[in-house]
């Protein structure tokens, strides 16, 4: 086997079972408006995983379509009107015809394309479809002077400069981010070999509320924002042992994990010092949790309906031995 696509094919193998997250960090999109500080926002622990429901779910049953948002097709769309995510006036103003910050948060890096659409109105009811509405204005981004940006193959935050239509300028729009990820092997339609990224991919969508003022007009509110990496809540562990939020999801991955370094294949043990243990989705609000995954999983002892573990290796993916071992190691 050459060497670049068992490369590709290890890459995908890895990308394929790793947990991925994505969302649009700037402007912040519908799904996070709580970690804004907007308090009477609804909470949504998976506001990175606006994905149409899963790959499968998108290109199996709902034949590759989407909601607006990154809803699930043919469900109610909570982040498209009247969703319980969509009834928020927009969060960040700008000017017609300027380039504006926007910045993507992604782990592990999925390779891929982001592109981004702009609807001059608010979704409601009676109104055309969004997505038609969208599609009219797909913005040009500064960095690649094209409408896709290419975040390469490092994971974690994306900067780039999206271009406002010159003529176009509304009380409430609708700023569209779209992820086509490029992590999964597929057929070339001209060659009729698998290629990396060809074919069918899964794919995030996300909504922002935003204004866009005249550009003769009197608002200097540009809305452009300095994009530092959020900074984590820091909270004090309990005396006493954590207890974990009732769960009401089915147990995770197996927490038995695999490092891979640069250079060599090496597995790492519950041992290991690049071992992380984190709480899950709810269950991180609970003070001291963070510390209770950390000593009972690495003790033999992980819940993993409240834990779970990975090795953190240079480019952040997360993986576990099995899925490792049976989707790259046996190709």
């Amino acid at each position: 086997m050459p060497l670049a696509l068992l490369l590709g094919s290890i890459f995908m193998a890895v990308l394929h079972f790793a947990e991925g997250r994505a969302r649009l960090l700037e402007p912040p999109m519908r799904s996070s408006y709580w970690r804004e500080g907007l308090v009477t926002a609804p909470v949504n622990f998976d506001d990175e995983l606006l994905n149409c429901g899963g790959f499968d779910f998108q290109w199996q049953t709902a034949n590759g379509k989407c909601g607006a948002c990154g809803d699930p097709f043919g469900n109610f769309a909570e982040n498209e009107y009247p969703g319980k995510y969509s009834q928020f006036p927009p969060q960040r103003t700008y000017i017609a015809g300027t380039s504006i910050n926007a910045t993507v948060y992604s782990l592990p890096n999925m390779l891929g394309w982001f592109e981004f659409r702009l609807c001059p109105r608010q979704d409601g009811a009676g109104l055309p479809d969004l997505q038609s509405c969208l599609d009219e204005n797909v913005l040009q981004i500064e960095e690649t002077g094209m409408t896709r940006f290419y975040p390469g193959s490092v994971g974690g935050y994306s900067d780039m400069h999206v271009i406002l239509p010159p003529g176009l300028s509304c009380d409430h729009c609708i700023l569209q981010w779209k992820y086509n990820t490029g992590y999964r092997q597929h057929p070339n339609t001209a060659t009729c070999q698998n290629c990396l990224g060809c074919g069918p991919q899964e794919q995030y969508y996300n909504c922002a509320d935003i204004r866009v003022a005249p550009a003769n007009g009197t608002d200097n509110t540009t809305g452009t924002a300095t994009t530092t990496p959020p900074t984590p809540v820091q909270t004090t562990p309990a005396a006493t042992t954590p207890s974990p939020v009732a769960n009401t999801t089915s147990a995770g991955a197996a927490t038995t994990t695999v490092n891979i370094p640069s250079t060599t294949l090496q597995p790492c043990t519950p041992s290991s010092k690049i071992v992380k243990c984190e709480a899950k989705g709810i269950h991180r609000l609970v003070p001291g949790m963070a510390d209770w995954c950390l000593k009972n999983c690495l003790s033999g002892k992980c819940r993993e309906e409240f834990c779970f573990c990975f090795c953190q290796y240079p480019e952040g993916f997360k993986v576990s031995l099995l899925s490792l071992i049976e989707g790259a190691l046996l190709e």
